[in-house]
């Protein structure tokens, strides 16, 4: 038997069922509009920029429950799943796990959003196993606390930029004056030479304090100075420099091989990473799929007078002229170009069409409806190109 898990909040639900609630219960003039419509603004705001209180925020959506019962709740909670859940949920969801079903597959759903909240949802959807967060009941009333191990924790929002140094490095074609660099003494030998300098690195450490000061103030360097003691210490060494000039970043450094498991385990931690060749294209591409898919991140080839944009992905030869790539990460990288050109020509034009696509492309990806197969929707894209640009003429 196979597993098909489903995740409720902005993959089978457009919207948070959390934040939902909240609104719906303040609509419903149960709870203080002034106090909990900021509230709920501010844990979303800090939801998406990974820096939110896990634990707080579980806690701060189960307390809109206090001093009730679940009898008390019972009109309200199927007048939200009418009204609030039911014409927000993803047209081709309930046809989704209808498949599994028929395939014999074990059906789940699963939200970081209280069970009270959420299970009337996965029973109008025909699921009969769900993993939420359980909110405590003590003498027949909710508490407003949380009960057991949470359904939600740290990883599941990633909001960082990686800096990668694109002009040296093991990469044979371009650490040469002649030749390449890379070579075979023997049949059975092959030596590659490495290539950094105090320039580059320099440069590409000034460019990523600046980017932080701009963001969250934390800068990340990776390295494998303990290994590569001259090379990445040579390129530890320029950002170490640099950092003395930004006082009010945070600045570390962290093994390449140690960054890429903080990643997958807690992205929350880092907001800009700065690395050499090699490892800013590895970790670039894992970014990427953390988040979703390779067809998602944005890229540019950005230096002090000239800036290319192109997909972060590279080509993709074997779904060519069939409808089926993700066109996100061609439109985003065209947005960071606009933004580059806005702020090196101080054109607010530019950089104001740059913000615009952002958020099209961002309102088109909350749809699950709008979106292209690599992240369970059905779209091509064509039609993922045209969402977008109706986003952007609304």
């Amino acid at each position: 038997m196979r597993l098909a898990l489903f995740d409720l909040d902005h993959t089978l639900l457009d919207g948070d069922s959390d934040q939902l609630w909240c609104d719906f219960i303040i609509d419903k003039g149960l709870l203080d509009k002034a106090i909990f419509s900021a509230k709920n603004e501010a844990m979303a705001r800090d939801y998406k920029s990974g820096a939110v209180d896990v634990q707080a925020f579980c806690e701060f959506y189960i307390g809109t429950l206090t001093l009730k019962s679940p009898h008390d709740w019972e009109p309200l909670r199927q007048e939200f799943l009418n009204d609030w859940v039911i014409p927000r949920l993803c047209a081709g969801g309930k046809a989704q796990i209808k498949s599994h079903q028929n395939n014999g597959d074990r059906v789940v759903m699963t939200t970081a959003t209280n069970r009270f909240i959420t299970e009337l949802t996965a029973a109008y959807l025909g699921i009969q196993e769900l993993i939420a967060t359980e909110a405590e009941i003590h003498e027949g009333l909710f508490t407003g606390r949380t009960q057991g191990v949470l359904n939600m924790r740290e990883g599941k929002v990633m909001d960082l930029v990686i800096m990668r140094e694109a002009t040296e490095g093991f990469y044979v074609d371009r650490n040469m004056h002649k030749g390449w660099g890379e070579m075979m003494p023997t049949p059975d030998l092959a030596i590659a030479v490495r290539k950094i300098t105090r320039h580059a690195s320099m440069r590409i450490a000034q460019r990523a304090f600046e980017l932080a000061m701009t963001r969250k103030k934390k800068v990340t360097a990776i390295h494998k100075a303990n290994s590569f003691h001259m090379t990445d210490g040579l390129f530890l060494e320029c950002a170490r420099t640099v950092a003395k000039d930004f006082p009010e970043v945070e600045f570390n450094d962290l093994l390449v091989d140690a960054s890429t498991a903080w990643m997958v385990k807690n992205p929350e931690r880092f907001d800009v990473l700065v690395a050499e060749n090699f490892y800013g294209d590895i970790l670039s591409d894992l970014a990427s799929e953390l988040s979703g898919s390779l067809g998602l991140a944005g890229s540019i080839m950005a230096g002090d007078d000239l800036c290319c944009a192109q997909a972060q992905h590279g080509s993709a030869p074997d779904i060519e002229n069939q409808d089926k790539a993700n066109p996100t990460s061609m439109i985003l990288s065209v947005a960071m170009l606009l933004d580059w050109l806005g702020a090196k020509r101080q054109n607010k034009a530019f950089a104001d069409a740059g913000v615009a696509m952002h958020a099209a492309v961002e309102s088109v990806l909350a749809n699950p409806d709008t979106r292209t197969a690599d992240i369970g929707g059905r779209i091509g894209t064509k039609a993922f190109g045209q969402a977008v640009v109706n986003a952007l003429n609304k």
